[in-house]
């Protein structure tokens, strides 16, 4: 007997991960996997393949795996051991982004376990998991995918391609907001302060609504109805500034008042 091949060398409880090697099955003979001191049946996929899951940790961390056989311990060549992880999510944001996709959401998590992960899941779409220098190092960043109707989906990751979790997370889509008309187009650039009516389709009453006048950084949208909302000119210097509009504080869809 001899191991040569794990996939996954990481995961959770329950994760299923793959042994291959020289392995066979006699009628006389039973196949275990060590996860550390944890001992579980290991299950003949094909010739040379075993599939074992693993079992409860009480921590997370890289406990040893191995395969038993004929009641002989067999350590793998490379790699020696499996991972647990903390799959606690903490955090992310934005928690909403349009039907358009390319939101870019920020997912919190533990530092050992940011830097595993791999993919996150909006529903049942898949986008891959990358980091940014802007970021830290308890977090990953996930694009999300374009969907065809708004609604609310389950959020998850994972480290593997093969896991996924938790299932206590949701990301919002929202329709694409469109802006058809901004009453008054001017008003005074040095002290500010015209209450800029946007009108137009899908404002979604959300406490990320944002007005970016210019290149000024945005300023709070006061919400009326989904054909209209307000916002507060900053002071700006005089000329003709783009309007753009925000539903999560992240994503700005810009437009030119007429």
């Amino acid at each position: 007997f001899s191991v040569n091949y794990i996939v996954p060398t990481i995961g959770l409880e329950g994760t299923p991960v793959i042994l291959k090697g020289n392995i066979h099955q006699t009628p006389s003979s039973d196949i275990f996997c060590a996860f550390g001191n944890v001992i579980v049946i290991a299950n003949m996929l094909e010739k040379n393949t075993v599939q074992c899951i693993a079992p409860p940790a009480h921590t997370a961390g890289a406990v040893s795996i191995e395969l038993i056989a004929d009641g002989i311990s067999i350590a793998p060549h490379s790699p020696k051991n499996f991972t647990y992880i903390d799959s606690s999510l903490q955090y992310i944001y934005p928690k909403l982004g349009s039907v358009f996709g390319g939101t870019q959401v920020v997912v919190t998590i533990g530092t050992e376990t940011a830097k595993n992960i791999t993919h996150c899941k909006f529903g049942q779409h898949i986008s891959t998991a990358f980091t940014s220098p802007n970021i830290n190092d308890d977090q990953v960043i996930c694009a999300s995918p374009r969907a065809s109707i708004p609604g609310t989906v389950i959020f998850k990751v994972s480290t593997n391609g093969i896991d996924y979790w938790p299932e206590n997370v949701y990301f919002r889509y929202f329709s694409q907001p469109r802006v058809e008309r901004i009453r008054p187009s001017s008003g005074p650039a040095e002290t500010g302060g015209t209450m800029v009516t946007l009108q137009g389709l899908y404002f979604l009453d959300s406490p990320d609504l944002m007005c970016r006048f210019g290149k000024v950084g945005g300023v709070n949208g006061i919400w009326i109805s989904n054909e209209a909302i307000i916002c507060e000119a900053p002071e700006m210097y005089p000329g003709d500034h783009e309007v753009e509009v925000s539903i999560n504080g992240i994503d700005f869809i810009s437009f030119i008042g007429t």
